[in-house]
Parts: C-alpha cells; sequence; structure tokens
C-alpha cells in the first residue's frame, strides 16, 4: 500500500467495502472512496452520466455514485445492444465514461497470491486511445494503446494488455487515462498464469 493513501474500498448499501481480489475482476465503477486528488482525478467537477444523462428518479442504477465527478453510467438496450459488438456486455452493467487523458482511478485490491499475472479489459472506445497501469503509484505497465472499437458503445475485451508481477497483499492499482478515445471502462480482469 502507498504509505499515508487516504482512499478505501468502495461501499453503499449493496455493496461491501472490501479490497476487490485479484485474480478476478476489478470493476471499474467500483473506484474507492475518498474524493478528487485521492481516490481519482476527473477533469469535470460533476458527474457526466448519473444525475445528468440519467435523471434521479428513485432508482439504484441511476442515482449510483452520482455526487461524485467520475463519470458513470450502465448499458442501455438501444445504445449498448443495437450495433454488433465485439464482446457483449450485461444489461445494466456500470461503466465509466466520457474518459479524458489524465484522468485516473484509484482502487484498493486484495493480491491472494503472489505470481505473474495477466491483464485483460473490458471496455470500448470511440478513437484509438491509450492507458496506463500503476501499483501503489509506481508504473507497472507504460502506455498500452488500445485501437477503437469504432463507438463508445460497441465493447470488446482486449485480451492480454498487459502481463504483471504481483505481489501478495493489498496494493493500490490505478487505472490511468493516457490518450484520448471517449473510452468506457467496465473492468480490468487478472488471469494468474504463474
Amino acid at each position: 500500500m502507498i504509505d499515508g493513501y487516504q482512499g478505501r474500498p468502495y461501499q453503499d448499501e449493496r455493496i461491501a467495502g472490501n479490497p476487490q481480489p485479484i485474480p478476478g475482476k476489478v470493476l471499474c465503477t467500483y473506484y474507492d472512496l475518498g474524493g478528487e486528488g485521492i481516490a481519482y482525478h476527473d477533469t469535470i467537477p460533476y458527474n457526466q452520466g448519473n444525475g445528468s444523462l440519467n435523471q434521479l428518479n428513485g432508482e439504484y442504477r441511476n442515482a449510483f455514485r452520482h455526487e461524485e465527478a467520475v463519470d458513470v453510467s450502465y448499458m442501455k438496450p438501444d445504445w449498448d445492444f443495437a450495433r454488433e459488438n465485439f464482446a457483449r456486455p450485461d444489461e445494466n452493467l456500470f461503466y465509466v465514461g466520457w474518459t479524458e487523458p489524465g484522468e485516473w482511478l484509484n482502487y484498493t485490491v486484495d493480491v491472494q497470491r503472489s505470481g505473474r499475472y495477466r491483464v485483460d479489459f473490458f471496455a470500448s472506445a470511440a478513437k484509438d486511445a491509450s492507458i496506463e497501469l500503476l501499483v501503489d503509484g509506481e508504473p507497472v505497465t507504460g502506455e498500452i494503446a488500445l485501437s477503437s472499437t469504432g463507438s463508445p458503445h460497441i465493447w470488446t475485451r482486449y485480451n492480454g494488455i498487459a502481463e504483471l508481477e504481483l505481489e501478495e497483499g493489498q496494493k493500490v492499482l490505478t487505472l490511468r487515462s493516457v490518450r484520448t478515445g471517449l473510452m468506457n471502462y467496465v473492468y480490468l480482469e487478472f488471469v494468474r498464469i504463474l
């Protein structure tokens, strides 16, 4: 863990506040609690998805994290299933969208076993884009180029975007947007290979 890190695992009335486990899927909308500059950095100070595009109407999915600046929304039949996807997402699945270069998200994760992990990424990109992963504040991947899916609502699974050596224990994983692509992020999946 980063010394003095003030973020903590996301929790609400439906989700327990536990670090996300590795191996497994790190869900992008379950970024840490702690606010701007601690758990995340977003270039616009309000949520462009929930509470804006998705009007507050008492439904959990429209209110999910609406008070934070990270832009969160969810899959909708008329937007996310009307076109041919490279990989089919589940309906009502949350995602982080409207991404801009320099934005980042922190996740408290629990690496359950030391080893080498392959990283897959479920996302979309309106333009060619790139991301970077950091662990405990240190870059571990360099810039990862991701090709456009043709729309922010055409989804794919980018397989094998990185391989990382991870030590057992709690870490802070950072997902950073490097080059624009109007990307939507659903999850990073860590699969132990050694």
